[in-house]
């Protein structure tokens, strides 16, 4: 399909490294959300500081946010999910998007020290008083709504946080904007992380020619221009035109030009039963992160159990 229809022009290499599955693409891309910070401007300003660059910089901003009285991160994991972008960025950016991979297909356990060292970085942050008390009790939306009414100064979530505009009440790149999370070592290599949507086509379809017919279609400027209308998300072909987009949509898109890889995130980027074992303990870890390490090496026991499982 790709092949017979010149998709590869029309999608970045990062999306195309995302279709591929030892060498072969089983995916057609749909919608390309990204995950980053979303910040309330507003609160920024009154706490007289910038979007951070470097995790230095990240953590002066969340102390002088919480010293200007306003929640510096607003989580809400109580779905699991929304935890996971606290390990896909601080592992993504101490060790590089190759360990990652490594860990995501169980070729290195959860207590080993660079994972070690990205809940370090995470627990920090909670140990400091930086996030909403009881993460647990919110849900995303809940959690990004405090952003806008000012509660909370930003959130760590995907593209789809546009999709509460006409909920709070603001207007993208206006009341609220966005920065990538920070860098924390300048040698690892920089990473997006998000899902990238889309459909595949049975092995054992009853109409594989008209499926692979469909595939194409769905490939071209007006489907893909359909399905990321009001979502939030980036269309992967890139001839959709800039005009689908509002001014923060088109700042994302710019900025993944400038992103060499692509992540999905952790529930997407390792088998299910492991992704369960996961998400689980980050839950258990939001609400008690002194156990980081006892947490860490159950999630091993589990993860390879669920690994073993699958063979």
């Amino acid at each position: 399909v790709y092949e017979k229809n010149d998709l590869n022009t029309l999608f970045s290499e990062a999306v195309i490294q995302g279709a591929t599955y030892s060498g072969k693409k089983y995916f057609l891309p749909l919608t390309v959300h990204y995950a980053a910070f979303f910040y309330n401007k507003a609160a920024f300003g009154k706490a007289g500081v910038t979007p951070p660059k470097t995790w230095e910089e990240f953590l002066a901003v969340c102390e002088k946010l919480k010293a200007a009285g306003i929640v510096p991160i607003a989580l809400g994991s109580r779905e699991r999910w929304p935890a996971q972008f606290w390990l896909d960025y601080p592992l993504l950016r101490t060790a590089g998007p190759e360990f990652r991979a490594e860990l995501m297909a169980g070729k290195v356990p959860y207590t080993d020290p660079k994972v070690v060292k990205a809940f370090e970085l995470w627990k920090d942050l909670l140990d400091k008083g930086y996030f909403n008390a009881d993460p647990n009790a919110y849900d995303w939306a809940e959690a990004s709504t405090m952003v806008g009414t000012g509660e909370a100064a930003m959130t760590l979530m995907g593209t789809w946080f546009m999709q509460l505009d006409e909920q709070i009440g603001w207007k993208a790149g206006e009341e609220y904007d966005f920065f990538p999370f920070p860098v924390v070592d300048a040698a690892v290599a920089d990473c997006a992380v998000g899902p990238i949507d889309g459909v595949v086509l049975a092995k054992e379809a009853a109409a594989k020619e008209a499926g692979k017919a469909v595939l194409a279609k769905l490939a071209g400027v007006a489907p893909q221009t359909a399905f990321n209308t009001g979502s939030g998300a980036l269309a992967p072909n890139k001839n959709v035109a800039d005009t689908t987009y509002n001014a923060l949509q088109l700042k994302v898109k710019a900025l993944l030009a400038t992103i060499p890889n692509w992540a999905f995130n952790y529930d997407l980027a390792t088998p299910p039963p492991v992704a369960d074992v996961g998400l689980d303990a980050f839950a258990k870890f939001v609400d008690s992160p002194g156990d980081y390490m006892k947490i860490l090496e159950e999630t091993e026991a589990g993860a390879k159990a669920a690994f073993e499982g699958l063979e």
